[in-house]
């Protein structure tokens, strides 16, 4: 189920992409980029799907992801519509900083670290693995 919504909605951003390019504007460049960030967490989610439809335990870390992005997104937006808002920072390097850490460092390290502790429910189980070691083994012609 979830992973038929995450296709869903990686079909409709697509379409919506491509539309919002033709367009133009500055609602078009923010739903554009809305849309943009938010498709790896989709794709992730798309990837990251058993073959019963669940996402699991891997879901927390990539809605944070998706979270991180779009606040990321939301700030680099902010501090480009207001040409004074880098001049009033505290360091005139913050929306360089925002976009390295929010959109590059933050992401990975949630993902990195995501994935590290729900590793074990998306590889081979104890019992996998004994079904397999059975039906290796030679059997009697009789």
């Amino acid at each position: 189920m979830i992973r038929r919504l995450a296709l869903g909605a990686l079909t409709l951003g697509s379409v919506l992409v491509v539309l919002f390019c033709l367009l133009g504007g500055r609602q078009a460049e923010l739903g554009f980029a809305v849309l943009a960030f938010a498709f790896p967490a989709l794709l992730m989610i798309v990837g990251a799907t058993d073959r019963r439809g669940r996402l699991g335990s891997i879901a927390w870390p990539v809605g944070a992801l998706l979270v991180v992005l779009e606040a990321s997104l939301l700030g680099m937006l902010a501090l480009s519509g207001d040409p004074g808002a880098a001049a009033r920072l505290s360091h005139p390097l913050v929306a360089v900083a925002l976009q390295v850490v929010g959109v590059a460092g933050l992401p990975l390290a949630l993902i990195a670290c995501g994935y590290a502790l729900t590793f074990d429910g998306f590889g081979v189980a104890d019992d996998d693995l004994a079904r397999l070691r059975d039906l290796a083994e030679p059997r009697d012609p009789e």
